[in-house]
């Protein structure tokens, strides 16, 4: 891209060689790197909006921890710039482009619901569109777009929890649950990303199916078929992976690592209902420790995969935020409903091994702590920062049956700061654990998460982000 002066050129810079290649997570990162950059060479709201990222991206880069999101001037004229350049643009393919960098600007700027407004009107577009007649016309569309919207609209518009974008209607996801690509399993993968944009088709049926109001014994069909889709799945990747064993490219490794962790936690929750559960309905989790620890074994591949992690974490090394969803949710996961001591303590390790400091909407920091604390709490143990257990305490591997669980963690995404009587700044930020004992009765406990707890751990955490 020709820059216009000097700031611009250490933009395009910055973003072509440390944000576009981190954006999309473990996954190819082809969109960022190569479609968006050759956009933004004739199309000026892309130009403007690469502009912006690089920017934002910026300010996450220079701090292991930002309080609050300062506002940058220089990001909000090319962000401005941006909007009012696609205002006039006829082209709708282009629009659905521009679409995903506002959404990247916004979780930049933590603002979620701004993020859901531009993914929504980004669907809305894409059910205009009757992609399924155009396909000959758009490829790069289905290609490209089509795969990250699906994506987006699992995590933005998640299936039982209300709409961020609460002024707006629901929006029809039927081109995302279905899509053009036909059938959903093909015979075989030829590419990893073929494999991704099936597993997401996929689990955009699944997040989807509890929200379908139909008689009992149909759901348990299309649950069946689910299954089966998710088995045929996992065999065509074997036999891909057969293929492809000595081609392979480390990036693609990893990728592929990735996929079979986000299948296995999509087989529990397909069996585990969505959204609130009864106690008895929390411990049917009990059930998947064998795909608890495939989730774990998994992370363990991946790790070989991935430089390692020699510099601190506020370094270039570790990727300060990433637009698509990495490891950190299925890991997180674990860590939330896995009630096996070592299983979740191992899953919890490679949280910092393996994600950025940011994934979309999650912050490493802040769920890290909450993690540990999760894990106190429910086993009735002391972890130190290195994830020990504290000389003298004893722990049982498994919570038994009826024993208390925690079956929420919501967070104050304000971070506070607070001065200590030796003069020194801590910041902290309030949590609030909601409990669930056997007979149902349900209790909550109100505790902050200090930045300074992990401060000396092997594990390099870094601080906790504002998420606004």
């Amino acid at each position: 891209m020709i820059a216009y002066d000097e700031q611009e050129g250490h933009a395009f810079r910055f973003f072509s060689s440390v944000v576009g290649p981190v954006l999309s997570g473990p996954m190819d990162a082809y969109f960022w790197t190569h479609l968006v950059m050759q956009f933004g060479h004739f199309t000026p709201a892309v130009r403007h909006s690469v502009i912006t990222i690089s920017l934002l991206y910026e300010d996450f880069f220079r701090g292991s921890r930002i309080v609050r999101v300062r506002q940058n001037p220089s990001a909000l004229v090319h962000y401005n710039a941006a909007i009012q350049e696609i205002k006039a643009a006829p082209d709708e393919q282009l629009v659905l482009m521009v679409c995903i960098l506002f959404v990247c600007v916004e979780l930049l700027q933590g603002d979620l619901v701004a993020a859901t407004r531009h993914c929504h009107s980004g669907i809305a577009i894409l059910e205009r569109f009757n992609l399924s007649t155009t396909r000959a016309s758009c490829p790069w569309v289905i290609q490209y777009l089509l795969p990250i919207f699906r994506r987006l609209s699992y995590w933005l518009f998640p299936p039982g929890r209300p709409d961020r974008g609460a002024s707006l209607p629901k929006p029809s996801l039927t081109i995302l649950e279905i899509g053009p690509e036909a059938p959903c399993v093909p015979d075989w993968f030829m590419t990893v990303t073929e494999a991704s944009n099936s597993l997401d088709q996929i689990r955009a049926r699944c997040g989807y199916l509890s929200q379908e109001d139909k008689p009992i014994q149909e759901r348990e069909q299309d649950k069946t078929q689910l299954r089966d889709l998710l088995h045929s799945w996992s065999v065509q990747v074997s036999a891909f992976e057969s293929r492809c064993k000595d081609s392979l490219q480390r990036t693609e490794r990893l990728a592929v690592c990735n996929l079979r962790m986000q299948h296995e936690k999509e087989r529990i929750c397909l069996d585990v209902r969505r959204g609130s559960k009864s106690f008895e309905e929390e411990v049917h989790y009990d059930r998947y420790l064998s795909s608890f620890k495939s989730i774990v074994d998994g992370a363990r591949r991946a790790s070989r995969f991935v430089t390692p992690q020699k510099l601190p974490p506020d370094n270039a090394q570790r990727p300060s935020f990433s637009f698509e969803m990495g490891f950190l949710p299925v890991l997180f996961f674990v860590v939330m409903k896995c009630r096996h001591l070592e299983i979740r303590l191992e899953a919890l390790s490679w949280i910092p091994r393996l994600c950025a400091a940011k994934e979309s909407l999650m912050d490493l920091g802040t769920l890290f702590r909450v993690s540990i604390r999760l894990i106190e709490i429910e086993h009735r143990i002391s972890l130190d920062c290195d994830l020990g257990v504290q000389d003298g305490e004893k722990a049982s591997g498994m919570l038994g049956a009826t024993e208390m669980r925690v079956v929420g963690s919501p967070v104050d995404h304000e971070i506070e700061t607070v001065t200590k009587e030796d003069g020194t700044i801590s910041c902290r930020r309030t949590v609030r654990f909601i409990m669930q004992d056997s007979d149902e009765t349900v209790s909550s406990r109100q505790e902050y998460l200090e930045d300074d707890n992990l401060r000396h751990s092997k594990l390099q955490i870094p601080g906790m982000r504002c998420a606004r």
